[in-house]
């Protein structure tokens, strides 16, 4: 079955101006059908018991049929209204008023849904909950000893300094003795060809080339 051909539905009307229904809990309203969402209790008016129907201020998903009908029997007989159609599946499922008895006229060019074709579920409703576990926080350090934690720090802080130092004079030292090895100046006289020897067992120090030994003084 193809939808009606689709007639202009009639703007939503100020809350102000209609019977508004208390509302304890939010819903939404579904074609029976093919669970298309056609509204929700939001916009929920005024629901009848008598006749099986809801009322809503606003409506989605739904066209409003061509023709313009007349109740011959029930509640609403005398009225005129459109036919109401799900715009998924052409299901009816309601009227808009047009005319009313007075006993309806709070229904007049509001959507009128018949209970009989909705579905509805109820928004927090659940049959399965997960738990989900809370996160551990981590427990403040006591002042005493975060107190402790920055002497230690500060104390790491100065040795560090202290290496640094240290590193550059060790630094300085080696480069002094780079250059001097590089001028010839390290174990050598300039313009001699005499060498110092090394110092013996017995305290007297011998030249390379047998020159002259001396003693050591004690």
């Amino acid at each position: 079955m193809q939808p009606p051909q689709q007639d202009s539905l009639p703007p939503a009307p100020d809350a102000s101006s209609a019977n508004d229904a208390t509302v304890t809990a939010y819903v939404v309203f579904q074609c029976a059908e093919c669970r298309r969402i056609v509204g929700d209790s939001l916009g929920l008016s005024s629901a009848d018991e008598d006749l099986r129907h809801i009322t809503l201020r606003g409506a989605c998903g739904i066209v409003r049929g061509p023709c313009t009908r007349t109740s011959e029997e029930g509640n609403d007989r005398g009225s005129t209204f459109h036919e109401l159609f799900c715009e998924g599946c052409s299901t009816l499922l309601g009227k808009v008023y047009l005319t009313t008895p007075p006993r309806l006229d709070g229904a007049r060019n509001l959507f009128t849904l018949s209970t009989d074709a909705l579905e509805s579920f109820e928004l927090g409703t659940y049959d399965h909950v997960c738990e989900v576990p809370q996160p551990v926080m981590a427990a403040p350090i006591p002042s005493s000893e975060s107190g402790e934690s920055s002497i230690s720090i500060k104390a790491m802080q100065m040795e560090l300094v202290k290496v640094q130092n240290m590193m550059l004079v060790f630094h300085d030292r080696i480069s002094g003795l780079e250059r001097a090895l590089k001028t010839g100046t390290v174990g050598a006289r300039t313009g001699g060809g005499t060498r110092r020897g090394a110092w013996g067992v017995d305290g007297t120090e011998t030249t390379a080339a047998g020159g002259p030994t001396f003693k050591r003084k004690k």
